[in-house]
Order: C-alpha cells, then sequence, then structure tokens
C-alpha cells in the first residue's frame, strides 16, 4: 500500500524546484521510509528528489525502493547521470537490478562502471 503522508508535500517542493527541502526530506529520514514515502512518485519525479541529496544519501535511499521504479529509474535517466549510483550499491543487489534493466540500458552503462563492478 502507498503512504501518501509526504506525497502532496514532495510534489508541491518538485513544482516549486525546492532543493533544500528535497534535501532535508532526504536527510532527515531514514533511508527506507523515505523511500517508503516516495512509493506514489512517478520515476523521473522520483529521481528528482534523489538528485537534491549528496550522494550517499541517493544510493541508500535507491536501495529501498521497489525493484520497479528502480528499473524505471534507470531506463528513463541517461546512464551517465545514473551509473555512479549502481556502482555504489551492494554487488548482489547490482547483479540482481541489472538483470532486470533492458539490456541496451545495461550495455550503456556497464563501461561506466569501475572495472572491478564490470566484472561481478
Amino acid at each position: 500500500m502507498i503512504n501518501t503522508l509526504y506525497l502532496p508535500e514532495l510534489r508541491e517542493m518538485l513544482a516549486a524546484e525546492d532543493a533544500d527541502g528535497l534535501r532535508e526530506f532526504c536527510i532527515a529520514l531514514h533511508p527506507a521510509r523515505a523511500a517508503e514515502f516516495m512509493e506514489g512518485l512517478e520515476a523521473g519525479e522520483a529521481w528528482r528528489v534523489l538528485q537534491a541529496s549528496d550522494h550517499q544519501h541517493r544510493v541508500d535511499i535507491f536501495g529501498f525502493l521497489d525493484e520497479e521504479t528502480q528499473r524505471q529509474i534507470l531506463e528513463s535517466i541517461p546512464p551517465s547521470e545514473t551509473s555512479g549510483l549502481v556502482a555504489d550499491l551492494p554487488a548482489d543487489d547490482r547483479v540482481d537490478l541489472l538483470n532486470e534493466v533492458d539490456e541496451e540500458v545495461v550495455e550503456q552503462m556497464l563501461p561506466l562502471l569501475p572495472q572491478e563492478d564490470r566484472r561481478e
């Protein structure tokens, strides 16, 4: 079930391009809770929320998003923007996720990942 508690506020901050408010949302909540409250957002909206945060919070929250949202983000955002995020996921999560993503996207992303991560 989607938790809609923060959806109106998140969409309002996105519309207003309130980077400070979005950053505070990402930092103030545990990553699992932030991901839960983002469940009703479309992939592009979720990515914009994540971009407002620092890299480590972005990785942590992304890891808690449902697999479908993760896949949609990777398939709709250029690999040059998401490869750093994917590289910092735990190895088993990264492999599982890339097995679900469109093969063309994976082919574009692999050269952007560190060589050690590509082997995994």
